[in-house]
């Protein structure tokens, strides 16, 4: 009996398409294993190589939680793993011999689906088990085919580790990849490795001379006696190993910035040496590109790209844009510095822009960069006063499309034992909205460039944006004041048919506002029942704030009949366009339903393009940079009952 150093060894097996490709599950049948005799080389010499198919034969326990399916027995790197292995058992064929059969359930990143479709294909029908030998018996000899009789050796204690997508898998006339960059296990060996015309005196291993091989021949073999064995110290030794192996895999990738590769290393069983072969080819692989040049180049671009545009937008308002230290190193640098530094050009200011501006240099782009995140800051930090009341959405396109408010459905009713459920129906009403475009030219001089005139980077994104602020407010303010018809034909405030508008006009008061919360609570769906609406808003133009204060205002009464019991309910919205667009009244106000209630008025945008919009033009024509800037947005009111006017008086 010899013990040995043997690698994860592989062997050949088969998948199963056709009918057992499973494409909504992403499932193969295989057949991993037959047992069958393959010719193998190792130690010096070749042997026949039988894999014991007997439950006592197999290590299960990893099986059996499913084994990883891996890209080319790469099953240190997370990225060739393409799924797992599950369902693993043995079981007689039809032939009475027992098999491995397991389902192959593949992932779906891409390498994954790439191979799946070379499974479902056909193209791709080879696996290969990666595997581990504990113990050897020599049963015999057998004909290499050659006319030489070479040892066959089945393995008693093996276990499963992995199982591999390959092109070509181990088979009878191929070896086993054991060359030294594969971990290695010991494999005691029952049974000499040599044949009967070999010298028995030749007892010493080829590859490691210093492990003792004994030999047993193959007739009438003396009894062997084995040494005492120090378990104890074996497996300590084995521990210290084994943390020493795990130690140093970890550290090297955490110094190479790929930690994430530390468990793969580690569960494979590879070496240190093999893991900073791995690390340093992805490291390569991570920091050279096809033309041979480092991507840190490209990253130092980008670094001092956003370093310059923090710098400029800090120096054009500093208040709102906080300088960092990337940044602070281009606090000194004028505009026209700065195009200098981006293009190398060394001529006069005027030499530079010009250069600058007409080239493909990163100045254009750093401008571009500096106007579209102001654009973006002034847009957000302008809120429009009819923000709380109107919900937003968004379109595909620019069709005209219904936008449905939820209607009625019919009521619960009593259901008898073993009743069957019946069918509701639900009506639902719609309201059609369209987008349009709005859009204008912002841009800056060659002349502002040359004068380092920052201001042109905070007031003309801050004018354009209260402009496209003002264009919101001025279309939701419209659909108010214009009052017009909605689906049903009757205008969105109505007295007799919508219930929403005051039957006689009345400045604001505890009895004017106590009929506005009657007849929105009264409202009711198409069924007739009620919805028991609450006013959340009470909106007025100017002239109205002072009287709207007074009765919002936090004031302890010292008698009853002075309370104010709406107060509590309402926040107050002053909107100068009440008074200012077309058919307004500077009398009229207005109580408005939280939109999470109930629908009121929706403001649409474009679907990807809810903020400005913008890009840049380029023409020989133009002295300087300029952009074309833009919204795309529709605007309707939806439901009536969300929604009550009282003219005023």
């Amino acid at each position: 009996m010899s013990k040995q150093k043997l690698p994860i060894m592989n062997m050949r097996a088969a998948l199963s398409p056709g009918s057992t490709v499973d494409a909504d599950k992403r499932t193969v049948d295989i057949t991993w294993t037959t047992g069958a005799r393959g010719l193998r080389e190792y130690w010096g010499g070749r042997y026949f190589e039988e894999l014991g198919m007997k439950p006592t034969n197999l290590r299960m326990t990893r099986a059996k939680r499913g084994l990883p399916l891996v890209d080319g027995h790469q099953a240190w790197d997370n990225d060739r793993n393409l799924g797992i292995v599950e369902g693993i058992k043995i079981e007689k064929g039809a032939d009475g011999e027992r098999l491995g059969f397991g389902v192959a359930r593949f992932d779906t990143h891409e390498l994954a689906q790439r191979r799946f479709e070379s499974v479902q294909n056909g193209i791709m029908r080879d696996i290969s088990v990666g595997y581990r030998v504990y113990k050897f018996e020599r049963v015999g000899e057998a004909d290499d085919g050659n006319g030489e009789m070479i040892p066959v050796l089945r393995a008693v204690d093996w276990e499963p580790i992995e199982i591999s997508l390959v092109s070509a898998g181990f088979d009878a006339d191929a070896k086993t990849r054991a060359n030294e960059d594969v971990s290695e296990n010991e494999v005691v060996i029952s049974g000499s490795l040599e044949t009967t015309e070999q010298d028995p005196q030749n007892e010493r291993s080829v590859e490691n001379p210093e492990v003792e091989v004994a030999s047993m021949p193959t007739e009438n073999p003396a009894p062997v006696v084995e040494p005492k064995v120090n378990e104890e110290a074996v497996r300590s030794e084995a521990v210290k190993a084994e943390r020493s192996r795990v130690k140093e895999i970890t550290e090297d990738c955490e110094r190479s910035g790929l930690s994430d590769l530390a468990r793969g290393f580690i569960e494979s069983g590879v070496s240190p040496d093999v893991a900073r072969r791995e690390i340093l080819a992805k490291i390569a692989e991570r920091n050279v590109t096809s033309t041979g040049r480092v991507e840190g180049i490209r990253d130092e671009n980008e670094t001092r790209h956003a370093a310059i545009v923090g710098a400029v937008l800090h120096r054009a308002n500093p208040r709102v844009h906080k300088l960092d230290d990337n940044a602070r190193r281009f606090m000194p640098y004028s505009l026209c510095d700065i195009a200098r530094e981006l293009t190398g050009e060394k001529g006069s200011n005027g030499q530079v822009v010009e250069r600058a501006l007409q080239t493909t240099s990163q100045f254009t782009n750093i401008l571009e960069d500096i106007q579209n995140k102001s654009l973006r800051m002034e847009y957000e930090a302008l809120a429009p006063t009819f923000e709380p009341f109107v919900r937003r959405s968004t379109l595909q396109d620019f069709k005209s499309a219904a936008s449905v408010r939820l209607g009625d459905t019919d009521d619960l009713v009593l259901m008898p034992e073993n009743g069957e459920f019946p069918i509701g129906e639900q009506s639902d009403v719609s309201e059609k909205i369209q987008l349009a475009t709005y859009g204008s030219r912002i841009g800056l001089s060659r002349q502002a460039i040359i004068n380092d005139d920052l201001d042109a980077f905070s007031r003309l994104p801050a004018m354009f944006a209260r402009k496209a602020r003002n264009l919101e407010a001025n279309l939701v303010y419209g659909v108010i004041n214009a009052n017009a018809n909605l689906s049903d034909s009757v205008a969105l405030f109505n007295t007799a048919t919508h219930g929403n508008l005051a039957a006689s006009n009345a400045a604001i008061a505890v009895a004017s506002l106590g009929i506005g919360f009657r007849d929105m609570r009264l409202q009711t769906s198409e069924k007739g029942e009620p919805l028991n609406i609450v006013p959340r808003y009470l909106v007025v133009p100017p002239h109205l704030e002072g009287v709207a204060r007074q009765y919002l205002g936090p004031i302890v009464p010292e008698t009853n009949s002075n309370v104010n019991p709406w107060a509590p309910f309402l926040q107050l919205i002053v909107e100068p366009r009440l008074s200012t667009l077309a058919t307004v009244s500077t009398t009229a106000w207005y109580l408005i339903a939280d939109p999470m209630q109930i629908d009121t008025i929706e403001l649409a945008s474009l679907a990807g393009a809810e903020a400005i919009q913008t890009r840049r033009r380029d023409a020989d024509d133009v002295l300087g940079v300029w952009w074309d800037a833009w919204v795309d947005r529709g605007v309707k009111a939806i439901d009536y009952r969300g929604m009550w006017k009282n003219a005023g008086s």
